[in-house]
């Protein structure tokens, strides 16, 4: 609930507000592009267009033993007008 008040806080009247949230078990960067562009929402934030528009990017990084590795991504974007 505290996030999605913070997120109505941050995103002003006539503005939109889309975010992609996705975890991997690998650090390939090409691979990773590769399925977001393949996902429809992924795709849209990376390719959205409007006034005002902001874009955000988080990754962390988490490395377990045996080489095993959790990769979050979050990707947004928030703007007014066309995305």
């Amino acid at each position: 609930m505290e996030f999605q008040h913070g997120i109505k806080n941050y995103v002003p009247e006539g503005h939109t507000f889309k975010a992609f949230p996705i975890q991997f078990t690998h650090c390939d960067s090409d691979r990773i592009i590769t399925h977001i562009y393949g996902n429809q929402m992924g795709k849209e934030i990376i390719t959205a267009r409007g006034d005002q528009c902001r874009l955000a990017l988080r990754v962390k990084v988490v490395q377990y033993p045996e080489n095993v590795s959790a990769v979050w991504v979050m990707m947004a974007v928030r703007s007014r007008g066309a995305t």
